[in-house]
C-alpha cells in the first residue's frame, strides 16, 4: 500500500494538466458571500443596506432551521478509529488545482507529505471524496447562484485596438469584417466571361444591386457586433450579480472545482459525525478571504451542527474570517473566533474586536484584531490564552481549524513554526477533552511550495511526529532550492508594531466579553 501510494504521488508519467488560464489580477477585493441572494434593486443606498442587514437575519434563522436537528448535550463518545483521517484521491487533487492563482498546490502538498511518510496506512487512514451534490451547495448558496457557476465560462477577453496604415483608430465593424475575411477560405477564381452589351438603365440597375449587397452585409457585420456586444454585457451583468468578478472571475472546470473542494470538506465531516476517528484533514478546503467560490467551511459547520450542539470555529489566516462569521452572527450554537491582521485598507476591512455577535450570538464572536510584525511568542502565548479561555467556557462538541498559512510571506513569524504551535495547541485541547472530534482545513497561501511546507510540518504534529528540516528528495524536489531545500522558512524582519500595551488591551477585552456567554452547559 505505502509503495503504490508513493507511486502515485510521486511518479514522473505525464499527467493530465488544467487548462491553462490567464492570471487572475485582484483588483478590488469583494465579500466572499456576495453571491449568496439575488438582490432587487433598492433606489436608496440606505434602503439597500437595511434590505441586506434584514436578509442576512433572515437568511441565518432559516439556515438553522433547515440544517439542525435536535442535538442531545453531552461528553463527546471517543472515535472508534485512532488513526487520522487524510482527504486525498487524485482526481480531487487535479480539480482542486484548477483554481489559476494556486495550479499546483494541492499537489506538491500531498507529494511533499508522502515524502516524509507521513501517509503511511499505518498513521493515516485515507479517504477518497466525491463532488458536493447540489442539494449539499444550496444548504447555504443560492441555487441560481450554483447553476450560474456550471455554466460559467471566462468573459470574452477585449480586442485591441486596431489602426489602420494612418494610425488611425478602425472601427469594431471593420475589425470584426478583417477577422471573417481572415476565416474565409479562399475561393477558386473562375474564368471571366466577355461581357456583353448593356444598357444604361442595365448598368444602373446593377450598380443598386451591387449597393444593396454591401448594405446587406454591413447590417450582417453590425447585427453580429451588436448581438456579440449584448452577449458581452448580459455575461458581465450576471457575474457582477454574484460577485463573480476580480479575485473570483470564472474559469474552466470552476464548478468542478467547487464542488470536490466542498465534497472533499464533507466527507472528512462524515467521517468524524460517525465517530470513525477524531482527527480529519483536508488541505484542499478552508479558502475563504479570496479566490473562492464556494463556503465549504460554513456547509462543514452546518453538518457538523447536525450532529454536535455546539462547534467552535477557529481562524488563523492572516485575513479575518467575514464570510463564516457573517454566516453564524446571531446564533450561540457556533463560537467563531478568527486572529487575523487589520489595518486600514487591508481586505477585508472588517475584523474590529467590537464586533462580538448579535442576538442571541451576542458575545460568541471574537475578533483579534493585530498590527503588523508580530512574532511568534507573543502570537502564540496569546492564542493560548484566548483560545483555551474560549473552550473552557463555552465547552464545544467539535471544533473546526482554518490553518490558513497567508502569514508567512511577510510576518515576523519563524515561517510556520509560530502557526504549528497554534495547531498543537488546539490538537491538546481536543485531546484533553476526550477527543473532541477536530476538523483541519487548508485555506490561503498562494505561493505553492511554502503552502505545502506549512501544510506538511502541520501535518506531522496533529500525528504528533518530528521531521527533520531538510526535504527529501521527490518529484517536486527542486522547487524548494530557494531555501535551500529547508521545510522552514527564515523569520522576517518586519517591526513588531504590537507592544505589550496593545496586547494586554485585547486579551482583557476578549475575556471581559466571553464572561458575559452563558457558559459551558
Amino acid at each position: 500500500m505505502r509503495q503504490i501510494l508513493q507511486l502515485e504521488l510521486t511518479s514522473d508519467r505525464p499527467r493530465r494538466r488544467p487548462a491553462e488560464t490567464e492570471e487572475v489580477v485582484f483588483k478590488r477585493p469583494i465579500s466572499p458571500t456576495a453571491h449568496l441572494k439575488r438582490r432587487a434593486p433598492v433606489s436608496t443606498a440606505s434602503g439597500r443596506k437595511g434590505q441586506l442587514e434584514g436578509m442576512r437575519k433572515l437568511m441565518a434563522v432559516k439556515r438553522l432551521r433547515r440544517s439542525t436537528t435536535p442535538v442531545t448535550a453531552g461528553p463527546p463518545i471517543p472515535a472508534a478509529d485512532g488513526k487520522v483521517v487524510y482527504v486525498y484521491s487524485r482526481e480531487a487533487t487535479i480539480a482542486a488545482d484548477l483554481l489559476p492563482v494556486n495550479q499546483g498546490k494541492a499537489e506538491r502538498t500531498h507529494a511533499l507529505a508522502a515524502a516524509y511518510g507521513l501517509l503511511q496506512p499505518s498513521l493515516v487512514r485515507l479517504v477518497a471524496p466525491k463532488e458536493a451534490t447540489v442539494q449539499q451547495l444550496t444548504e447555504f448558496h443560492d441555487a441560481d447562484y450554483l447553476e450560474r457557476l456550471t455554466d460559467s465560462k471566462p468573459q470574452p477577453k477585449k480586442q485591441p485596438e486596431k489602426r489602420n496604415i494612418f494610425g488611425m483608430k478602425m472601427g469594431r465593424d471593420k475589425q470584426q469584417q478583417q477577422q471573417q475575411k481572415k476565416k474565409k477560405p479562399k475561393q477558386k477564381r473562375k474564368p471571366k466571361k466577355k461581357k456583353k452589351t448593356r444598357s444604361s438603365d442595365d448598368e444602373d440597375s446593377d450598380d443598386e444591386g451591387s449597393d444593396d449587397d454591401s448594405s446587406d452585409d454591413d447590417s450582417s457585420a453590425s447585427s453580429s457586433s451588436s448581438s456579440s456586444d449584448s452577449s458581452e454585457e448580459e455575461i458581465r451583468d450576471g457575474d457582477e450579480e454574484f460577485g463573480l468578478q476580480h479575485d473570483c472571475t470564472p474559469f474552466p472546470g470552476v464548478f468542478q472545482h467547487a464542488a470536490m473542494v466542498a465534497g472533499a470538506t464533507m466527507a472528512a465531516c462524515e467521517e468524524l459525525k460517525a465517530r470513525r476517528s477524531s482527527i480529519a484533514i483536508n488541505w484542499m478546503g478552508g479558502r475563504h478571504p479570496g479566490f473562492c467560490y464556494v463556503n465549504d467551511i460554513v456547509l462543514a459547520i452546518l453538518s457538523l451542527m447536525g450532529s454536535f450542539a455546539k462547534v467552535l470555529y477557529i481562524d488563523i489566516d492572516i485575513h479575518h474570517g467575514d464570510g463564516v462569521e457573517e454566516a453564524f452572527y446571531y446564533t450561540d450554537k457556533v463560537f467563531c473566533v478568527s486572529f487575523h491582521h487589520y489595518a486600514p485598507g487591508f481586505y477585508p476591512g472588517t475584523g474590529r474586536i467590537t464586533q462580538v455577535g448579535a442576538g442571541k450570538g451576542k458575545y460568541y464572536t471574537v475578533n483579534v484584531p493585530l498590527k503588523a510584525g508580530i512574532g511568534d511568542e507573543a502570537y502564540v502565548e496569546l492564542f493560548a490564552q484566548v483560545v483555551s479561555g474560549i473552550v473552557t467556557r463555552y465547552s464545544p462538541q467539535a471544533v473546526l481549524l482554518s490553518a490558513a498559512d497567508g502569514w508567512l510571506p511577510w510576518r515576523g513569524f519563524g515561517a510556520c513554526r509560530g502557526l504549528g504551535e497554534c495547531v498543537r495547541t488546539v490538537r491538546d485541547l481536543c485531546k484533553g477533552r476526550g477527543d473532541v472530534p477536530l476538523l483541519v482545513l487548508g485555506g490561503g497561501g498562494y505561493n505553492s511550495t511554502n503552502a505545502a511546507r506549512a501544510f506538511t510540518h502541520f501535518t506531522s504534529l496533529l500525528l504528533d511526529k518530528e521531521l527533520p528540516n531538510d526535504i527529501p528528495e521527490h518529484r517536486f524536489f527542486e522547487d524548494y532550492k530557494d531555501h535551500g531545500f529547508q521545510l522552514h522558512l527564515p523569520a522576517g524582519h518586519e517591526p513588531d508594531k504590537n507592544d505589550q500595551a496593545y496586547l494586554d488591551q485585547v486579551r482583557q477585552t476578549v475575556q471581559d466579553n466571553l464572561a458575559r456567554t452563558a457558559g459551558a452547559t
